[in-house]
């Protein structure tokens, strides 16, 4: 709250400001900063830090961290694309059915020209998500070519069988 002086404000003499200043300075012990000119400049320069220590580098990855991420990517996007189809198809057709069986209990008709669609869409998206599944598993499961992951996979079972031996 500002106060409302009427007349004049309380004169305060430099001199009675700096006497204050300095018995304050003296109670706290803290050393007077002598104020600098405008012609003189209050800035320093610091030396160069040295050798960045050791928790401000960047940490390498592990082995099994890079081999996991290189195994995804060679995988391709089909799988993402396949599970993204699914969840879309999922979500649209339980929206879609849940208006269009709102639209038959509550007798609203605006209900079912939105819900409809919406219901067919989701199942669009099933069938390609189902299609995309069904490609990618007769990929997995064609003959073995060198480096395919199907080969990978039956030549590890190859080994194990061998080993057991």
């Amino acid at each position: 709250m500002a106060l409302l002086y009427h007349g004049h404000m309380p004169a305060y003499d430099n001199w009675e400001l700096d006497f204050q200043l300095r018995q304050a300075e003296s109670l706290l012990g803290a050393e007077r900063v002598e104020q600098a000119t405008s012609t003189e400049k209050n800035a320093r320069v610091d030396a160069p830090h040295g050798d960045v220590k050791a928790p401000h580098r960047r940490k390498r990855r592990s082995g099994r961290v890079v081999q996991a991420v290189e195994e995804f990517q060679s995988q391709g996007v089909l799988p993402v694309l396949t599970w993204m189809a699914l969840l879309l198809g999922t979500m649209t057709v339980v929206c879609g059915g849940s208006l269009v069986f709102w639209s038959w209990v509550a007798d609203r008709p605006e209900l079912w020209r939105v819900g409809q669609p919406i219901a067919l869409g989701g199942v669009c998206a099933l069938v390609a998500a189902l299609a995309l599944y069904v490609d990618r598993a007769w990929q997995d499961e064609r003959p073995a070519e060198s480096g395919s992951r199907a080969g990978r996979a039956s030549g590890r079972r190859a080994a194990a069988g061998n080993a057991a031996s």
